[in-house]
């Protein structure tokens, strides 16, 4: 549900992992807990693993995603980006990067 990804540059200082992108959930089975559960076993094995924060990137106009992480406790820190999908600059997409304290 949450492979890593890296986070720079720069790199994220120890204890932080960054989240390459949540696997989509398949839209008839969404709002069945399938996402929350998933999100929830990810954040268990960030805190095994002794993490504190979780960042990930989000399409600005993926406003379902971004929804669903507000409601379980992720903040947009005021990061953002453009990739260049192609290299060429014909297709970019806009991201903005989301934080979540996921363990002390």
């Amino acid at each position: 549900f949450a492979p890593p990804s890296p986070g720079g540059p720069p790199a994220p200082p120890p204890g932080v992992f960054v989240v390459a992108r949540p696997h989509p959930i398949d839209p008839e089975r969404r709002g069945q807990g399938h996402a929350s559960r998933l999100m929830q076993a990810c954040v268990d094995t960030l805190v095994a693993d002794r993490f504190s924060i979780a960042l990930t990137w989000v399409n600005a106009t993926d406003d379902e995603l971004r929804g669903f992480l507000t409601e379980a406790g992720w903040a947009a820190d005021g990061a953002h980006r453009e990739l260049d999908l192609r290299g060429d600059g014909e297709v970019t997409v806009k991201q903005v990067r989301l934080h979540a304290a996921v363990g002390g």
